[in-house]
C-alpha cells in the first residue's frame, strides 16, 4: 500500500511526547489475572488442568463477587466466550455436571471448533475467512473475557515460524483492544519442560511453545505445573501451581488450586491456596488481597472479621493484623459494637 501525499503529511501528527505527568487509565484485571484490552496466555503440559481452571474461573466470573479467594472481592458479572477445541462443548458440560460450581448460563457461551467446521464455518485465525468469523462472533457476543482452549485448534500456522505466528497473535492483540476485552490463550509448554516432573523444574516464559511470539506479545503470561513431591487431594487429584512469569502491569504471586469434595453436595469443588509455595508468598498475597477488599468497600461500610477471613480463606488473626494496618493508615476505623468489633471504611 502506497501512502498519499496527504497521508504522509499527517504521519507526524501521531508522534507523542513522553509525559511523566500523563493521566493514565486504570487497566481492569479481569478475575485479578487478565488485563482488559490485552492478550494473556496460560501454558501447561497436557493433563495439568488448565481447562478445568478456565471453566472454574468462567463460572465464578459469570456470577461475580469474590474471585480466587479474594484476589478480586467484588467482581461484577462478566460475559465469557470459550472457543473450545481440545475439549469441545460435550466434555465441558460433562465436567460441569461433576462440580458444585454456580454459574449464569446466559453469561457463558461456547463455540465448538468441530461443530463450526462441520457446518463449514471457517475458524482458522491465520486465514482472512477465519478472522471474519471471529470478528462476527465478537460483534454478536461483546464479551468481557475470551478463552481459546487451545490456540492450536484455531490456526494452521507453523508455531515454530515467527512470521506465521506473528500474523495470528497481532490479530488477536488488535481484537482485544478494539473490543476492550481480555483474550486468554490456553496453550502448551515445550516437551522439554517435562523435566520438571523429575527435578521439580519450574517452567519459565521460554518454555511456552510458539517461536517466542506468544510470550513476547502477551501482556501477562502464566504457567501451570505440579512438582513431583507435591501432595494430592483426597480425590487423588494433584495440586497445581500457577505462576505469573510475565506481566506488563501488576504481577500476582504464585498460588495453587486443588480439587476437594463439597460437603453439602458431594460434588467436586476447587480450593485456592495462596500460601502453598512459601510462607512469605502467602503473607504478601494476603496483604494485597486485604487491600483489594478495603478498596472495594464504599465509605461508611462495615467489615466484620468473620466475613473477611471467610472470603479471603485466611486465619482471623492474620486478617485482623492487616485490617489494623489500614486503621493506622487512616483508611479504616476500628469500632467495638455489642455484636463485636468491626472495621469501618472512611
Amino acid at each position: 500500500m502506497t501512502l498519499s501525499v496527504e497521508a504522509l503529511k499527517r504521519v507526524g501528527d501521531f508522534g507523542r511526547e513522553l509525559d511523566r505527568d500523563a493521566e493514565l487509565p486504570d487497566v481492569e484485571m479481569i478475575g485479578g489475572m487478565y488485563p482488559r484490552g490485552y492478550l494473556s496466555v496460560l501454558a501447561a503440559q497436557a493433563g495439568t488442568g488448565k481447562t478445568w481452571f478456565m471453566q472454574y474461573l468462567s463460572c465464578k466470573l459469570s456470577c461475580g463477587g469474590n474471585i480466587l479467594a479474594g484476589l478480586v472481592t467484588k467482581s461484577r458479572k462478566m460475559k465469557v466466550v470459550i472457543f473450545a477445541g481440545e475439549t469441545g462443548k460435550f466434555l465441558l458440560d460433562k465436567r460441569l455436571q461433576a462440580t458444585c460450581w454456580a454459574y449464569d448460563k446466559k453469561r457463558i457461551k461456547i463455540y465448538d471448533a468441530l461443530e463450526l467446521q462441520r457446518e463449514e464455518i471457517p475458524v482458522m485465525l491465520n486465514t482472512d475467512e477465519g478472522k471474519t468469523t471471529f470478528i462476527a462472533i465478537m460483534e454478536a457476543e461483546r464479551p468481557d473475557l475470551v478463552f481459546f482452549d487451545t490456540l492450536i485448534s484455531f490456526h494452521t500456522a507453523d508455531e515454530s515460524k515467527q512470521a506465521e505466528m506473528t500474523n495470528v497473535i497481532t490479530f488477536l492483540l488488535r481484537t482485544a483492544s478494539v473490543f476492550n476485552c481480555a483474550i486468554v490463550l490456553n496453550h502448551h509448554l515445550r516437551k522439554r519442560s517435562q523435566k520438571y516432573q523429575v527435578t521439580n523444574y519450574v517452567p519459565t516464559l521460554d518454555d511456552i511453545i510458539g517461536s517466542g511470539v506468544i510470550g513476547r506479545l502477551s501482556s501477562c503470561a502464566y504457567v501451570a505445573y505440579q512438582h513431583r513431591d507435591q501432595v494430592t487431594s483426597d480425590e487423588g487429584m494433584p495440586t497445581v501451581i500457577i505462576s505469573n512469569v510475565k506481566s506488563w502491569l501488576k504481577r500476582i504471586p504464585d498460588f495453587a488450586y486443588q480439587f476437594i469434595t463439597d460437603d453439602a453436595s458431594g460434588l467436586l469443588d476447587f480450593a485456592i491456596d495462596w500460601s502453598y509455595t512459601s510462607e512469605n508468598n502467602g503473607e504478601w498475597s494476603l496483604r494485597e488481597r486485604v487491600k483489594n477488599l478495603v478498596n472495594d468497600y464504599e465509605a461508611g461500610a462495615m467489615i466484620t472479621l468473620e466475613e473477611a477471613a471467610s472470603g479471603l480463606v485466611a486465619s482471623k488473626d492474620s486478617v485482623r493484623k492487616y485490617l489494623d494496618d489500614h486503621v493506622k493508615k487512616g483508611t479504616l476505623e476500628r469500632r467495638k459494637l455489642i455484636t463485636g468489633t468491626v472495621w469501618v471504611k472512611k
